[in-house]
């Protein structure tokens, strides 16, 4: 089964799993530079700058190559490392199609933790803005 159809059986799957109290796993492209800090920390840095579903939370994709997409459309020429983004499955809310820049948490959020829309720069993944609960998992190669 390929990572896109996987992740997005896992979103679809993801309010049948809230009631066991489960776990999902996303991508996040990082900055090289700061991979050794993340992995020693297990913490992402959660920058606050404008982003099209908030900024109160981390980013990730669906798919690893959807988050290298969305990373290097904000860093072009920086080469990233990605790592799995382990989170817990929660109360989530779909943005279709995506909004504008904000640079504040969104008003009609309720009490979503995360919140999905489709990416713009790798069609066919998503991306996610995780409120509480995203750790870093394994790096990939």
């Amino acid at each position: 089964m390929s990572r896109v159809i996987a992740s997005l059986l896992t979103l679809l799957l993801a309010g049948f799993l809230a009631a066991e109290g489960g776990t999902a796993t996303a991508y996040r492209a990082i900055n090289s530079a700061f991979a050794d800090s993340t992995e020693a920390s297990g913490q992402f840095y959660q920058s606050g700058a404008a982003g099209r579903l908030a900024n109160d939370g981390i980013y990730a994709n669906s798919t690893p190559e959807g988050a290298i997409a969305e990373f290097q459309y904000h860093n072009p020429g920086v080469n990233p490392t990605v790592f799995e983004v382990q989170y817990p499955v929660s109360s989530t809310l779909n943005i279709s199609p995506p909004s504008g820049y904000f640079n504040s948490q969104l008003p009609f959020t309720g009490d979503a933790n995360i919140l999905i829309a489709p990416s713009l720069r790798s069609p066919g993944t998503f991306n996610l803005l995780i409120r509480q609960g995203a750790v870093p998992g394994a790096r990939l190669p």
